[in-house]
């Protein structure tokens, strides 16, 4: 059933402009009369109120026409009176639009207007009439509560007539608008009711599909679990291989030596490289040659005091070299190959080279121009020492993939360079060792970048940095104090002092449990535990038993030295690899 308000005075409501509600079986004008039983009114003609009327009185009778007015009841209770407008207007009372009972004796009633109940009751004239007290029609209820008689039809004619025209019509749309609302509401149950049986119709029906759509349905759920089960088999076989994987990160400032131990690993467990990759690096180690007689004899003219040519003949080979430097789509002839031996054999280039440590020059100069003649060959192969030796510039990240005594080891090799570094990070998640290679010998260098700053040093504030990384605070760092070779010629040729460069080496004395190689020199020693201490000197200042810092003293190039190096560092990388995963 629909509801409509009306904000106007309803027909049998307040005419005052009370709200009232319609439904669509009594929101209609009064039709023929209506019958009603005597104290017994319909709900829908009490004028909107719920309830009977709880006024205090007596019971009585009324009637119609034209008589005159009813008569008095029984007393009325102190304070009843002031209340009866207002029980009276709460239940709608007002003007003619109801009879108000009172108890007392019977009276007649005009027009539209009421009798009085009570005790006898009497009647008018015209063609009405009321009960009295003991009358079936009473208007007391069993409480002795006084009732609003309900309207007659008459009455609801009359009121509906006195309606303005527009009153009438708005009724009637709101009468049109309750119906619609009604109609609307049983058509949506119906149609819910119908769609519900559809519902359950159609499963029946499902239910009675053929055999062979089944089957096939069947068939392809049993596919379907058999291949989530393979992937699902896959996945976890992977992830305990990924969990089985040593994952080391080699890290280190430019030059220091991470890509030479990276293709040692490849020498000694990865089968080595094979000829086509031999072949690819021809281009690169002659690359190596030219780069290196260039900066030689670039630098003879810049250093101070400048170095002169001990055979100034060779002048016009200097001018050759200088004007195939910026070529880089060179095919090196052997016009190329002959220039620069002769520029090599000569002492002023040799005495030039001496001064490398006052510019940029590659560890591999002198290897490759001493090995000329085998390198200008045409069917040139390169060695495994000479792949080792060549410099390539690492830009980017490398990942090397080995095996050891059943082991995975993944290697990955980043560039040392200012602007490489920012790439490291990318590494970083579930490393299980890094790796740090210093170049020991670089205590007298200065770096490409700047040309100023000491790289030593520059490897110190690098290991530092990583050392208190926040990423990094439960890394153990393996400490690779690479090439010790190069360190110990120039300690002995003695023109470089590390005193010159750090200062507190002069009061540096080795520790006891120092142990020197057999037939090392002893300022070979000192040196090389000295720089080994400065590192050790950061990883115990903001030592807090997370992570350890292990050194090792390397020469990349050596693969006996590495081979036992790394045999040493697999017991530290298993450690560290179960403690990764709490299982140690």
């Amino acid at each position: 059933m629909g509801l409509c308000y009306s904000l106007r005075p309803r027909l049998f409501g307040d005419l005052s402009g009370s709200i009232s509600n319609a439904t669509s079986d009594s929101d209609q004008p009064p039709d023929a009369a209506v019958p009603t039983r005597a104290g017994g009114a319909r709900p829908e003609d009490s004028g909107g109120c719920g309830e009977t009327s709880s006024l205090r009185g007596g019971g009585g009778g009324g009637g119609g026409g034209g008589g005159g007015g009813g008569g008095g009841g029984g007393p009325v209770r102190p304070g009843d009176p002031a209340r009866l407008p207002a029980e009276a207007h709460r239940c709608g009372v007002t003007g003619t639009d109801g009879v108000l009972i009172q108890n007392g004796g019977g009276g007649g009633g005009g027009g539209g207007g009421g009798g009085g109940g009570g005790g006898g009751g009497g009647g008018g004239g015209g063609g009405g009439g009321g009960g009295g007290g003991s009358a079936k029609g009473s208007g007391k209820d069993r409480r002795g509560r006084l009732q609003l008689l309900p309207k007659t039809s008459a009455q609801k004619q009359k009121n509906w007539d006195k309606l303005p025209v527009e009153e009438r019509e708005a009724e009637k749309e709101a009468k049109r608008v309750s119906q619609t609302i009604d109609r609307e509401l049983r058509a949506l149950k119906r149609q819910y009711k119908q769609t519900h049986r559809l519902l359950l119709l159609g499963r029946r029906k499902m239910g009675c599909l053929g055999n062979s759509k089944t089957e096939d349905q069947r068939i392809d759920e049993k596919a379907q679990r058999e291949a989530n089960k393979k992937i699902e088999k896959q996945l976890q076989k992977e992830r305990q291989a990924y969990k089985a994987t040593h994952r080391l990160l080699l890290l280190g400032a430019g030059e220091s030596g991470k890509s030479t131990i990276v293709k040692q690993m490849r020498i000694l467990h990865v089968n080595g490289f094979n000829a086509e990759e031999k072949k690819q690096k021809v281009q690169d180690i002659r690359k190596n040659v030219k780069d290196a007689i260039v900066t030689i004899v670039s630098a003879m003219s810049t250093l101070i005091p400048p170095v002169p040519l001990a055979n100034p003949e060779d002048q016009f080979r200097i001018e050759y070299i200088k004007s195939i430097a910026p070529l880089s789509d060179f095919d090196y002839s052997q016009e190329f190959f002959d220039h620069a031996k002769k520029l090599w054999d000569d002492e002023g280039v040799k005495a030039c080279f001496e001064r490398s440590n006052e510019y940029q020059l590659i560890d591999c100069a002198q290897y490759f121009l001493d090995r000329i003649d085998s390198v200008r060959q045409g069917d040139y192969t390169p060695t495994d020492q000479d792949l080792l030796r060549c410099r390539v510039l690492t830009s980017g990240i490398f990942e090397t993939r080995f095996q050891v005594d059943k082991v995975n080891f993944h290697m990955f090799d980043v560039g040392g360079q200012r602007d490489e570094r920012r790439k490291w990070i990318q590494c970083f998640n579930d490393v299980t060792a890094i790796i740090f290679v210093v170049a020991s010998s670089s205590y007298n260098m200065v770096i490409r970048e700047d040309n100023n700053t000491n790289r030593l040093r520059e490897a110190l504030d690098l290991f530092r940095s990583i050392w208190n990384n926040r990423w990094l605070r439960t890394i153990s760092v393996i400490l690779f104090l690479n090439k010790q070779d190069m360190l110990a010629e120039k300690v002995l040729a003695g023109k470089s002092k590390i005193e010159d460069y750090f200062p507190e080496y002069a009061r540096y004395t080795i520790p006891n449990e120092a142990t020197p190689e057999p037939g090392e020199d002893p300022r070979v020693t000192r040196a090389k535990f000295f720089i080994r201490d400065e590192f050790l000197r950061i990883s115990t200042a903001s030592a807090d038993g997370r992570h350890y810092c292990y050194p090792h003293f390397t020469c990349a190039v050596d693969t006996e030295n590495i081979r036992r190096v790394f045999n040493d560092c697999r017991d530290i990388i298993q450690r560290m690899h179960l403690r990764q995963y709490e299982l140690l």
